[in-house]
């Protein structure tokens, strides 16, 4: 009987908010949220063979995606079976846009690598390569 009455003045005393801040409870509402820190523009971006830099137009960077897809002399990955896919080339409605995010790699940011970039333009010529963040 007594550690049921234990455990009955502990879940009270718990609801009642003792042992909390004096001046009041926080809700899960009141947490604060962190935001990702921003990823800073980068003036290039290289995978495989292609090489994409701002001030390029936009069919400058669609053929540089092509060669993505290739893999240079000496690729470390290319004698062992391991296919590296390149930069997803967006769908033609994306393409009309100024803002492009892609996948690149194995997308997730792991080993041979992956990741995401957004490509930003401004009357047809890229002015923004942004790298992002990945998760394992």
């Amino acid at each position: 009987m007594k550690k049921h009455w234990g455990i009955a003045v502990s879940f009270a005393l718990l609801l009642s908010g003792c042992g909390a801040s004096p001046d009041r409870l926080i809700s899960a509402n009141e947490l604060p949220t962190v935001a990702a820190p921003p990823m800073p523009a980068v003036k290039q971006f290289e995978w495989g063979l292609g090489k994409i830099l701002v001030g390029m137009k936009k069919d400058e960077v669609l053929h540089q995606i092509k060669e993505t897809w290739k893999r240079p002399d000496g690729d470390a990955f290319a004698n062992q079976g391991v296919d590296v896919p390149g930069v997803a080339e967006p769908p033609k409605a994306i393409q009309q846009s100024g803002r492009w995010e892609l996948r690149y790699g194995k997308g997730s940011g792991v080993a041979p690598g992956g990741g995401g970039i957004t490509l930003i333009f401004e009357a047809e010529r890229l002015i923004q390569i942004v790298i992002l963040p990945v998760s394992a």
